[in-house]
């Protein structure tokens, strides 16, 4: 068993932003882009935290780590 699995910081803001906007955004609002990131990877780090709550490491393990977050 594992947490699921999503694409990278770049491609979660790009599919908010709009695949043909983002490169014009990460030019002119790289601070923007920089704290959307950081919002995308906390969520991320609370959603796999609490998949891991609920994955049981006695059940045969974990398929992509060893250690929860």
């Amino acid at each position: 068993m594992g947490p699921a699995t999503l694409g990278g910081m770049s491609e979660m803001c790009s599919t908010l932003i709009g695949k043909s906007d983002f490169p014009a955004m990460i030019e002119e609002y790289l601070d923007t882009v920089r704290r959307l990131s950081e919002v995308f990877a906390h969520m991320w780090q609370r959603v796999i935290t609490a998949q891991y709550e609920l994955l049981d490491p006695e059940a045969g393990g974990y398929w992509n780590v060893n250690q929860p977050l």
